[in-house]
């Protein structure tokens, strides 16, 4: 324990008791979580919920075990994703709140004390060293070569100094370097220092990101607000005529148990009970697939909203960039600046001394990214830099020079090299005769307008004894210049144009300077790299000349946090589907406001997860176009199911209705019906969701955001479909009863003609744009086995002697079930025709 004096003593105890109670604790509020109760009472007043659970009930009362638990395990998955979907912004929160309450240490009544962070208040005095972590916003009062690395708020992995505040300068936001200002959660990297705190909680500029989030509300997925709103149409509309035909029954034939028996068969044939199944069961085998590519779905509704993005709204650094510093360039007096290519690039000598000197200006020790880089670049393009030396002294960075030097002896010998790093301005000041060098000045403006950053290094020799105390006291000779970047990932540049192909443009959102930026741009291959807004700019719009800059811009430099989430706003107006990726504490508003938020699962902060709908696991920017071609797969296939559903109950329903309409026997009963469910539910909920995607799915602009799932194409489909195989079918009942008057018989042909039917609807529906006889060159295993099933499941129902008069059917004839094969491919002939004359361009 230390004690100080005078203007150091910091505040008393007491003061920092009633500014504790005045200003509450430094922490983000907490978020009350909401019981499970109540969880599960929101989502039992859901339409789907609702429906699933008369439908479960339905069936119990039926005697249909098997349908009925099929329907209560649905039931279980819906409240599930509910509650953990719901437990989302809460985990979020509890994240943020760990991530920005750091130990302290503070100085009271002239003591140093270490505190828990939420006790820190404003006016505390905070003393700082290496691998601290900022627990408040403060203005720095101490700065012994002090580097922070703000990562987390500005998005950029390179250090930035600090200086000491000048007393008269307005607290200002994260990012640039040589600022008075520390923010909290970020990270001391380098040097020691203190600082006077400003501001804590809430009014930090992590609490604000947090509040942003709170605030935030996520856009909700169209294809459920749709989903809801057929399900409870239909339902309410097929209840009501199930009554109604319950009644004509009854009056018909003064028989109250019939009546009831038609009314819920009616009610079987057409309450479309597979909507909600098929939108789970897609859903949650989707993410499954979507996991293979190394990517967690966190919320499943963004999987159905991939398909229809149009701007992927991308963070530079960590998702583009691999958020490392390296050598890339290098340049020396009278030579041409030499690009590295890898890292078994051939130096010349004079470019090995240049890597070499950078090398040993830099402490192997350190954290700083371009120190890093600078004794990797001697490791793996020079020999041992550092073999047979010994650091004899240190001279950090003091301002106003901004550069650093290391002093090397070896064995033997009776002077020291000293070796200096730093800005090219500063570098060339140390050197005689060259402080304004125009050509070295030109050559670090030529690097630094393409996008690296610059720092001169410089060499020089003294007497091992008696060594001064400043840098700027030896004779440097000017070595050269080295330029730094931060290399764009593998892989990025192809996922770009794929992304383009698709119809999505690609927006870079970077807290770095503009002539990085456009480096970047160019070289990923981003629209109209030329064009860049800045954080000032933005700043000085509206949102209505935001929206339309927006339109033609792709790169945006110098943001902040806020301006990121306004961004993300700013596109939605103009009615964008917007995908943002992001990794760090800053983007955590964005990945929340965007249509699908996606973080980095690798860099990545817990925030940023919590806050994402999907998560790439292992940070590869390339999955994400695999897992939007996931998407539209899977809302084409899930159109195809409904289409299916559609398709395959209207000839169910006209076989239910037609005959009580024109007073006819029955000719489906609810056995009929139970054994038709047996097949459409795995039809529709698996094998359509395991068909492969179609060739031309990624050469489709995004699916329009006013599209509906259930969309006049997918219902004409379904509807046509459906009408003509009820044709179909009807007149093979009609035709056999008419020759032989034998129900029982018209009954078994015309459910065979169904079942034929029902296997040329699953191949028409297989491609929306190819004939059925091209796809079935695509293999579909499951679809396949599913198909085999159906026609021995229908040979049993047809040959087998006791199920034959359970089913009201007599055994057909093998020339008759030809006739109905024929009849039912017939059937499907013309929409085959029509798909063909109505194939899209693309396709």
């Amino acid at each position: 324990m230390h004690t100080l004096e005078g203007e150091y003593r910091g505040l008393s105890a007491s003061e920092a008791a009633l500014r504790l109670k005045s200003f509450g604790p430094n922490a983000l509020a907490s978020s009350q979580p909401r019981t499970l109760l109540a969880i599960a009472f929101d989502t039992i007043r859901e339409p789907m919920f609702l429906l699933l659970l008369g439908c479960s009930v339905l069936y119990f009362v039926l005697g249909d075990l098997g349908e009925a638990l099929l329907l209560s395990a649905a039931i279980f998955v819906v409240m599930t994703i509910t509650f953990v979907q719901e437990r989302r912004t809460e985990r979020t929160l509890d994240a943020l709140r760990d991530l920005s309450s750091p130990r302290a240490l503070v100085v009271r009544d002239g003591v140093l004390i270490r505190i828990a962070g939420k006790d820190v208040v404003p006016d505390d005095r905070v003393q700082l060293a290496e691998g601290d972590r900022i627990p408040a916003d403060g203005y720095v009062l101490v700065s012994k070569a002090l580097k922070l690395n703000e990562s987390l708020l500005t998005g950029e992995s390179v250090s930035v100094g600090k200086v000491e505040w000048n007393a008269k300068d307005a607290f200002g936001q994260a990012g640039g370097d040589d600022t008075a200002f520390v923010y909290s959660g970020t990270l001391v990297v380098q040097g020691s220092g203190a600082f006077k705190v400003f501001a804590t909680g809430q009014a930090t500029a992590m609490g604000r990101i947090g509040l942003s989030l709170t605030q935030t509300v996520r856009p909700q997925s169209s294809l459920k607000q749709e989903t809801r709103r057929v399900v409870r149409v239909v339902a309410l509309g097929s209840l009501s005529l199930s009554v109604g035909i319950a009644a004509i029954w009854w009056f018909r034939d003064h028989d109250i148990l019939r009546g009831i028996l038609m009314g819920l068969t009616f009610a079987m044939s057409t309450i479309p009970e597979e909507f909600p199944v098929v939108l789970t069961v897609f859903m949650a085998l989707g993410a499954w697939r979507i996991s293979k590519q190394k990517v967690l779905t966190r919320q499943m509704n963004a999987i159905e909203t991939l398909g229809s993005a149009t701007f992927l709204c991308v963070d530079k650094t960590g998702t583009l960039t691999e958020n490392r510093m390296t050598v890339a360039t290098l340049w020396g007096r009278g030579s041409d600046m030499t690009k590295l290519e890898s890292d078994k690039f051939q130096l010349s000598k004079e470019h090995q001394l240049i890597v070499r000197t950078a090398a040993l200006a830099s402490d192997r020790e350190s954290g700083d990214p371009m120190d890093v880089a600078s004794v990797l670049a001697a490791r793996d393009l020079t020999d041992d830099a550092f073999s047979g030396k010994t650091l004899t002294k240190s001279y950090p960075l003091v301002r106003p020079l901004l550069a650093v030097g290391y002093a090397w002896s070896m064995q033997g010998e009776s002077s020291v090299t000293i070796c200096g790093k730093g800005s090219p301005e500063a570098v060339l000041s140390m050197c005689n005769g060259l402080e304004k060098n125009a050509e070295v000045i030109s050559a670090a403006e030529r690097m630094a307008s393409q996008g690296y950053r610059v720092l001169g290094v410089a060499r020089a020799s003294y007497p091992r004894n008696n060594l001064p105390e400043e840098l700027q006291t030896f004779e440097f000779e000017f070595v050269g210049l080295i330029g730094y970047s931060d290399p764009v990932k593998v892989g990025v540049l192809e996922a770009v144009a794929q992304c383009h192909e698709a119809g999505i443009k690609v927006m870079m959102i970077t807290g770095d300077y503009p002539a990085t930026a456009q480096s970047v741009a160019r070289e990923i291959g981003l629209d109209n790299p030329e064009k860049v807004l800045t954080g000032d700019q933005l700043s000085s719009m509206d949102d209505a000349e935001l929206a339309k800059n927006l339109k033609t811009v792709r790169v945006l430099a110098r943001m902040v946090p806020e301006q990121k989430l306004r961004i993300v706003k700013a596109l939605r107006s103009i009615g964008e589907i917007v995908a943002m990726t992001g990794d760090g504490v800053n983007d955590a508003p964005a990945l929340k406001a965007s249509h699908i938020g996606i973080a980095m699962g690798g860099r990545g902060t817990d925030v940023a997860r919590e806050a994402a709908a999907l998560v790439l696991l292992n940070d590869d920017f390339t999955a994400i176009v695999g897992t939007i071609q996931l998407g539209r797969r899977i809302y084409d296939n899930i159109q195809k199911a409904i289409s299916y559903i559609i398709a395959i109950h209207f000839p169910i329903i006209g076989l239910t209705l037609i005959p009580l309409l024109m007073g006819m026997e029955p000719i489906l009963w609810p056995v009929h019906l139970a054994f038709l469910e047996l097949i459409i539910d795995p039809v529709c909920s698996i094998a359509f969701e395991a068909e492969p995607a179609e060739p031309s799915i990624m050469k489709r602009p995004p699916r329009p955001a006013l599209n509906r799932l259930f969309s006049k194409s997918v219902l004409t489909a379904g509807m046509l479909e459906g009408t003509l195989v009820f044709l179909a079918v009807f007149v093979v009942y009609i035709t056999v009863g008419k020759i032989g008057d034998i129900p029982d018989h018209a009954r078994a042909l015309a459910f065979a003609t169904l079942i034929f039917a029902n296997i040329g609807l699953i191949l028409t529906l297989r491609s929306r744009t190819e004939p059925a006889w091209v796809f079935l060159k695509r293999r579909n295993p499951t679809l396949g086995w599913i198909s085999l099933a159906l026609i021995a499941l229908s040979g049993l129902v047809l040959y087998t002697p006791k199920v034959v008069d359970i089913f009201h059917f007599s055994p057909p004839h093998g020339i008759d079930l030809g006739i109905c094969a024929v009849v039912a491919a017939l059937s499907l002939v013309g929409f085959e025709i029509l798909k063909v004359i109505r194939r899209p361009k693309h396709a």
